[in-house]
């Protein structure tokens, strides 16, 4: 099939969206309506009657359009309504950097059947939840099992909200206290317009943990197809009361015996991916692409 390069007001968004629930790798990131928050104007590779599509986030800076991955899309890649269409990741890419001479985005973890010297592994990690709540907390490590009992000798209530505020005031103040200083306010703003709309379409779930009626930490749940994607946000009550153990927990006991996946938007970090395997997650690889095809002055291009 041949791969041909749409701009946005040539994509047929019905079209776009069936692709994507029908595909066998479909990801909320990849539906027009989270795109059209994250990357206004976004483009696409599509090959056939919208059969393999790959979107294509981009940002232009001193005149160089270069294709990136917004903070709050783990990643996106080559969807397909066909596993044999797997093999076509590697043409999309190639077809990709006629248009942008500098590529820095995630595949997602269906598109790692392939190497090359432009990819790098890394891992996110997921928790499946089709066994019964006492089987899959019986997984929890030491650890979690010991700082689940803890928390449950604390005084924190949990509660479902719609109020967004709070969350990305304590995803604000978790990544600060991280000392990460690669989100911009932008990032955040998309966040909260991600959030308010999920909720508006029944499409997450937002929780609370409240310490002596207070809120401390926050989690949400953002739920397409049979994926749940985990955000979290805490302050120093919150992890000193350990509220997030206890957020995910619920949740879990919420959901146990379902189909559903729960992903904790994993990471590289060996500390991080630690922690959520601490409650059984398991690994899932996937790449991150760079290629870098500017001229040799401006090859030090940054984003």
């Amino acid at each position: 099939m041949e791969i041909k390069f749409y701009k946005h007001k040539d994509i047929d968004l019905k079209k776009w969206d069936a692709a994507i629930e029908q595909s066998v790798n479909g990801l909320v990131y990849a539906n027009s309506w989270y795109l059209n928050i994250v990357n206004p104007g976004w483009t696409a590779l599509i090959a056939g009657d919208y059969e393999i599509v790959m979107p294509l986030t981009y940002k232009n800076k001193l005149g160089i359009k270069y294709l990136y991955k917004s903070f709050f899309s783990q990643f996106l890649g080559v969807f397909y309504t066909d596993e044999r269409h797997v093999d076509y990741v590697q043409a999309f890419l190639k077809e990709a950097s006629k248009y942008f001479k500098f590529i820095e985005i995630n595949l997602n973890v269906s598109n790692s059947t392939f190497n090359a010297d432009y990819c790098i592994l890394k891992q996110t990690q997921v928790l499946p939840l089709d066994e019964d709540y006492e089987v899959i907390s019986s997984k929890y490590n030491r650890s979690q099992k010991r700082n689940i009992r803890k928390v449950n000798d604390e005084e924190i209530i949990v509660k479902l909200s719609d109020d967004v505020r709070y969350l990305i005031e304590l995803i604000k103040l978790m990544y600060k206290d991280r000392k990460v200083d690669s989100v911009v306010e932008q990032d955040y703003l998309d966040l909260e317009n991600i959030v308010k709309y999920a909720l508006e379409n029944e499409l997450g779930e937002l929780y609370y943990a409240y310490s002596n009626e207070d809120i401390c930490a926050a989690a949400f749940f953002l739920k397409w197809g049979e994926r749940a994607t985990l955000q979290t946000g805490v302050n120093e009550i919150g992890k000193t009361k350990r509220a997030v153990f206890k957020l995910i927990d619920n949740y879990i006991q919420q959901y146990a015996g379902t189909n559903l996946l729960l992903d904790f938007a994993g990471s590289n970090i060996p500390g991080v991916a630690n922690w959520n395997k601490g409650f059984g997650a398991v690994t899932q690889n996937y790449y991150s692409v760079k290629i870098n095809n500017l001229p040799v002055p401006i090859k030090w291009f940054k984003k």
